[in-house]
């Protein structure tokens, strides 16, 4: 066995499941008004963004260096969790800006973001600089300005690469707040982009994002971005591209089609006879070896996200009670999934050395992460980041002239 074999993921993702199935008895979760499938989807995705950075974090401790894994499959679990968030968010805002004519007050629209994302969030900022001060003896080894500054970033969702002197500061939570200020840049250009491309245009939004995607590639530039392959070009422009144009916008045009398409052919799509044909789909990157955020990926992962949107659930996986709950769970998941990673993995580096573990002791002591972190996030969820969430979906269609979108809560 090595370490990059794919099965412990399956017979983890396993265990995980058992234990939310466990605590899915004990709390009590309201499907109401929700599109179950797709909300249980986004815990299968937090989850599997654990195990990409389980590989990532064990070549860590052999080489010193955070990169994307050789792995392509664990590379890939990085990579489709990310693709897939961005399109949800893109489907339910585009969604609810359809059925509104717009966002409604803006306002109250921000507001309605800030109790989905800060307080959870600000959690586990508070325990990355409790890390952070544990790791430097609780000395001040900076200035107070600069300290003060690089606290302000992590408040404002940015990624700060060192704080107090601490170089492993972004790794202390995986690094996944860049993926938080892709959304929150999203939030406060909605408005703007329902303006310019709503209806029809839409699809002039995606014909943008592709042809700036072919320029790029036609230039060089293209993903990955990790060493040794880093792009050529202007970076700032290609992520600007992968997920606000193929990210959110393919997900801006599903919604779109989603609102306008027979009832029918949804039913069609829910049916689980043809649910190998997103399973192939979401294989695919893989099995053809596709780079991780090359538009190639976007392409086959909508195809999966259609499917899901449309209420098919996997043959029954992403209806069942323990999978919902992790789906309920997924932003604490994902916000403090590292934290758990980074805390228990230098616990263990200080009596086992991590890089002399089996492959197998490895991803046993991963099973202990996972459980571990599906349970403090069920703990966070429960006792701040319920507290603050409104008690209505994130999508309420007040407007009869737009077919409604199944809601789901927005991350």
């Amino acid at each position: 066995m090595t370490v990059t074999a794919p099965w412990p993921y399956f017979v983890l993702s396993g265990c995980i499941i058992g234990v939310a199935g466990v605590l899915a008895r004990i709390l009590r979760l309201d499907t109401r008004k929700l599109n179950v499938p797709l909300e249980s989807l986004r815990g299968l995705l937090a989850t599997s963004v654990l195990f990409h950075h389980a590989m990532v974090s064990y070549f860590y401790f052999q080489t010193g260096k955070w990169v994307t894994p050789a792995s392509r499959f664990y590379a890939f679990l990085g990579s489709a969790p990310v693709t897939l968030f961005f399109f949800m968010s893109g489907f339910l805002f585009w969604s609810k800006c359809m059925a509104r004519n717009g966002i409604g007050g803006y306002g109250s629209f921000l507001v309605a973001r800030v109790r989905r994302l800060v307080p959870a969030y600000y959690v586990s900022v508070g325990v990355v600089l409790l890390i952070v001060f544990v790791s430097t003896h609780f000395e001040l080894a900076v200035p107070p300005k600069t300290f003060a500054g690089e606290v302000m970033g992590l408040l404002m969702f940015i990624p700060t690469f060192s704080v107090n002197g601490f170089q492993q500061a972004l790794y202390v939570n995986a690094g996944v707040v860049w993926t938080l200020m892709f959304e929150i840049a999203f939030y406060l250009l909605l408005p703007i982009l329902f303006l310019i491309f709503k209806g029809y245009r839409v699809f002039i939004y995606i014909a943008l994002a592709a042809s700036i995607s072919w320029v790029l590639a036609r230039r060089g530039v293209v993903f990955p971005f990790d060493p040794p392959t880093r792009p050529t070009g202007p970076l700032i422009i290609l992520l600007l591209d992968s997920f606000f144009g193929l990210g959110f916008g393919l997900g801006m045009v599903v919604a779109f089609l989603y609102a306008r398409c027979p009832p029918q052919w949804r039913q069609v799509l829910q049916q689980r006879r043809w649910t190998p044909i997103p399973l192939f789909f979401l294989a695919a990157p893989v099995l053809l070896k596709v780079d991780y955020y090359a538009p190639t990926e976007f392409l086959l992962l909508i195809i999966v996200f259609v499917f899901v949107v449309a209420g098919n659930d996997f043959f029954g996986l992403l209806s069942s009670p323990a999978v919902f709950l992790l789906g309920t769970i997924s932003y604490s998941f994902y916000i403090t999934h590292g934290i758990v990673l980074f805390v228990l993995s230098h616990l263990l580096n200080r009596w086992v050395q991590i890089r002399t573990l089996s492959p197998l002791r490895y991803w046993s002591f991963i099973g202990v992460v996972a459980v571990t972190a599906t349970c403090f996030a069920t703990l966070l969820y429960w006792t701040v980041e319920r507290r603050f969430m409104r008690r209505s979906s994130a999508l309420s269609p007040t407007s009869s002239s737009e077919q409604p979108a199944p809601e789901t809560r927005a991350a």
